[in-house]
């Protein structure tokens, strides 16, 4: 911890660190003797370093990676015309009740007891419902309502029958299909529908929602 502060210090005033002459001894030293927090925020300030939420992402093992890298440079020269066929879909669940802890309320210190300023929560957000929805460059599929949890069974039946089947006939041979690894999407059951309807599937890297636009726009 006070090694990268030290080390930003540097790059922010340019401390001599022979000068500086750091040793084990600093090491022990209480923070708030050694740097005041006021400076490292006003030098933060100054360099124009604000805290902000960072990117969230999977956590990839190597073979994730390297097989996100090969998915990306086999797609790298598709164009407009490739993509516009494409079909990218998932699915979400939402609970009933929102759970954001980034709610807050004006107080004075002290009155963190007062009725007027709790804030009700409910165990597990209070149920939750499951949508699937899709999107491709010039339309959107319905929202649908999954009862449940998904299953083969019903993915297939509520999903590729009613709703992907018919975009393969629209839009023939150039269509592809998009969905992700999860378990009931891949069962055996739903392999074959597709199959006899000739839907293509876009290959899709495991651990790899960030890379479905679905998720850039947040909740279908």
């Amino acid at each position: 911890m006070i090694g990268r502060i030290v080390t930003l210090l540097y790059l922010l005033e340019g401390i001599d660190f022979q000068q500086l002459q750091l040793s084990d001894r600093i090491f022990n030293i209480p923070f708030e003797e050694l740097f005041c927090t006021s400076t490292i925020r006003r030098r933060l300030r100054m360099a124009n370093l604000r805290p902000r939420r960072p990117l969230r992402g999977p956590r990839l093992t190597r073979r994730q990676i390297a097989a996100r890298l090969q998915w990306a440079r086999e797609h790298q020269e598709w164009l407009l015309p490739q993509w516009r066929n494409v079909v990218f879909t998932d699915e979400v669940r939402f609970g009933l009740v929102s759970g954001d802890r980034r709610i807050r309320v004006w107080r004075e210190p002290g009155h963190d007891q007062r009725l007027n300023l709790a804030r009700e929560v409910v165990p597990y957000q209070g149920g939750s419902i499951m949508f699937w929805g899709g999107i491709m460059f010039n339309q959107r599929s319905p929202l649908i309502q999954i009862q449940g949890t998904m299953t083969a069974e019903i993915y297939e039946e509520n999903v590729i029958q009613p709703i992907i089947q018919p975009l393969r006939n629209e839009f023939g041979n150039n269509f592809i299909f998009m969905d992700d690894n999860a378990r009931p999407l891949r069962a055996r059951r739903v392999q074959p529908a597709l199959e006899r309807g000739q839907i293509v599937r876009l290959p899709w890297s495991a651990n790899s929602p960030d890379m479905n636009p679905m998720k850039t726009f947040g909740t279908l």
